[in-house]
């Protein structure tokens, strides 16, 4: 389960009840109301079991609005979707251990488990950003459990749990992310990012406009859910001075 799709989820949420002034159900697949640990303290989603005159969404997995369908070999998008940032709500705790870190410059190389190659940038330009922010005075930071490979040059900090991580993005300068959880937890904490989409999701359907997203537009990303070419010629545009040129720009802000 896509934890950014979990946000996607309730930013929808947060947009409904906004529009119609209600609490908001949000429908899986199974016509059921669903819920979500990241959705904590967001008031206006109701728990499944709760009884009123609610508002509805249906997100869940193997139904997310943003795709219009799926064979097996590639996604098609619906053009009419575009993301609500969500809201996420810390515990005392997590929010203790975001100002511990803070005042990061966080990259993020590695993708979730079964997410499409198409999304990876490649470890080689993850190395040569990080070479390049050190060169121009940056030191940058990863975050993750514990034994995950970092990046040359780059700060680690173990982060027990996906709210941790999002804790310290609440509490850093910027960031340089790849299309997926961490970018739509940023802009649920308001963090400024450089975000790598590349050719296989289009920038309008999952991306911000807090944001520098780098990639297709919807006419142009493939979807394909196999490595293809498209998308390698597409991160392959992508260079690490530009995306240092831009997060240098973020932060002269």
């Amino acid at each position: 389960m896509g934890l950014g799709d979990e946000l996607m989820a309730s930013g929808q949420a947060r947009a409904e009840h906004i529009r119609t002034g209600k609490r908001v159900q949000i429908i899986g697949r199974d016509g059921l109301p669903r819920w979500h640990d990241l959705w904590t303290g967001c008031n206006y989603i109701a728990l499944p079991g709760d009884v009123g005159d609610f508002a509805r969404v249906t997100n869940g997995p193997g139904l997310r609005p943003y795709h219009a369908a799926k064979s097996g070999t590639h996604w098609t998008y619906n053009p009419s979707f575009r993301p609500t940032p969500a809201e996420i709500h810390l515990t005392p705790a997590e929010e203790a251990f975001g100002r511990e870190h803070a005042g990061r410059i966080i990259i993020e190389p590695h993708l979730k488990p079964k997410a499409s190659p198409n999304k990876q940038w490649g470890w080689v330009r993850w190395n040569r950003l990080a070479y390049l922010a050190y060169g121009a005075g940056l030191r940058v930071t990863q975050l993750g459990p514990a034994g995950v490979e970092p990046v040359d040059e780059a700060d680690f900090i173990v982060t027990p749990t996906f709210r941790h991580a999002v804790a310290v993005l609440k509490y850093a300068r910027a960031a340089v992310l790849p299309e997926g959880g961490l970018h739509h937890a940023a802009a649920a904490v308001g963090l400024r990012a450089v975000v790598i989409f590349g050719g296989f999701t289009p920038v309008q359907i999952t991306g911000y406009d807090t944001h520098i997203n780098l990639g297709a537009s919807f006419d142009d990303a493939c979807g394909m859910r196999q490595p293809c070419t498209h998308c390698e010629r597409w991160m392959a545009r992508i260079e690490p001075a530009d995306v240092l040129g831009h997060l240098m720009r973020i932060l002269d802000r």
